[in-house]
């Protein structure tokens, strides 16, 4: 069986190998197509930076990645899997293949040089049919405008988060708070507590001994 992994948006340190070879990849054929997208990619990100991270999508936190481009021809590559983390890395689990599955995934691994090197691939984390079914649930009506711009903003803030899985928490305790500061309670004594006509007495609108409310649901739903 032959699986097929995107890169990934939580990544590892980047290659230490030699550079990268298109023509040593996987599906030879495709090695001119993977020369035309490293031109292209090295020449966006050589020239204006801000431009190049637009057109990249990326987030300011990333604005780094645009510099690490125009290194992709000299940039040191190794096996994706090596390289990349994330949800589904995690759930191939490579350390678990038997030897002769191994054997084959570092001889014959979808190479990549750096973090971003085929950045227009990565698409959304968030699809527009995710907006609308959200924008559904919390009743909210959204042009198609708006939409588009939310499917990528949120799918920016998704890659953002998961930019966090790269950092070392092994010697962080459970954190319940950022603040170190502890509820202040009271004794738990009995005390009188408000009588029914003082809890009424300044309600805009009351029934019998009822406050009332404008209707929140329709009936039936």
């Amino acid at each position: 069986m032959l699986v097929l992994l995107p890169p990934s948006e939580g990544k590892a340190s980047s290659g230490r190998g030699a550079p990268l070879k298109p023509e040593s990849l996987s599906l030879p054929g495709l090695a001119p197509a993977r020369e035309a997208v490293l031109d292209e990619l090295v020449e966006l990100c050589a020239g204006d930076a801000e431009k190049a991270r637009e057109v990249l999508g990326l987030s300011e936190g990333l604005r780094g990645e645009v510099a690490k481009n125009v290194e992709l021809r000299t940039a040191g590559a190794r096996p994706a899997g090596e390289i990349y983390t994330g949800v589904l890395y995690d759930a191939l689990d490579l350390a678990s293949l038997d030897p002769a599955a191994g054997k084959r995934q570092h001889l014959d691994p979808w190479r990549l040089g750096h973090r971003r090197i085929v950045a227009a691939s990565i698409g959304t984390m968030i699809t527009r049919a995710d907006v609308e079914k959200v924008a559904e649930l919390a009743r909210l009506h959204l042009t198609d405008a708006e939409l588009d711009q939310l499917e990528g903003q949120l799918s920016r803030i998704l890659e953002a988060i998961e930019v966090l899985r790269d950092v070392d928490t092994s010697h962080v305790g459970p954190t319940a708070s950022v603040l170190n500061v502890e509820n202040v309670m009271r004794d738990d004594l009995p005390e009188d507590g408000i009588s029914r006509e003082a809890a009424l007495a300044n309600a805009p609108l009351r029934e019998g001994d009822h406050l009332r409310v404008p209707l929140v649901l329709k009936e039936g739903r």
